[in-house]
């Protein structure tokens, strides 16, 4: 059966979910509970295994960006497929290119800034370099917002200019 779209609801890579180098971190590892439970319980360690490891965390959680987007288009009769985090999904994304989609649909809830969406764009690209590509949700509209004030004199978006779209130039026509 054809799909009419792909969803991505995360990279999976530099996004505000469950890998920005903002969140808390012990040895190198995401700080979720069941790794803070165990750093606490062996005095400032990590003691492997760590029970409950990836498990019932905020990291591991399907993201509602996605089921969202997949609920709503498939109450509309569209055939849609949903990619809850792309780079731990890849090889899924592949197979479900063989279904021929109309679109990929990238939401930007878990995208930081335009770098990291143009390195997915780039990913989803080489994979599927003929794709009609989606991108919507609240860094563009973030962006939107800003290019509608960037008209205004006294209001600086050039130093946004690296982390929102439209407002330069570069190679942001990667998606359609």
């Amino acid at each position: 059966m054809v799909l009419d779209a792909i969803i991505v609801a995360d990279s999976g890579a530099d996004s505000l979910s469950s890998t920005n180098p903002l969140r808390l971190t012990l040895d190198g590892r995401i700080a979720d509970i069941q790794l803070t439970q165990n750093y606490l319980a062996h005095d400032g360690r990590i003691q492997l295994p760590v029970e409950g490891d990836g498990e019932l965390s905020w990291a591991s959680a399907p993201k509602l960006n996605g089921i969202y987007l997949f609920n709503y288009l498939t109450k509309k009769n569209y055939q849609v497929a949903l990619i809850d985090t792309f780079n731990r999904e890849k090889d899924r994304f592949r197979r479900l290119l063989g279904r021929h989609p109309r679109a990929v649909i990238i939401s930007t809830t878990f995208i930081p800034g335009k770098q990291s969406l143009i390195k997915l764009v780039a990913d989803i690209r080489e994979l599927a370099p003929d794709a009609f590509i989606i991108a919507g949700g609240p860094m563009v509209y973030a962006s939107y917002l800003m290019l509608q004030r960037s008209r205004e004199l006294d209001y600086d978006t050039r130093s946004a200019n690296n982390e929102f779209l439209f407002l330069g130039t570069g190679n942001e026509r990667a998606r359609d």
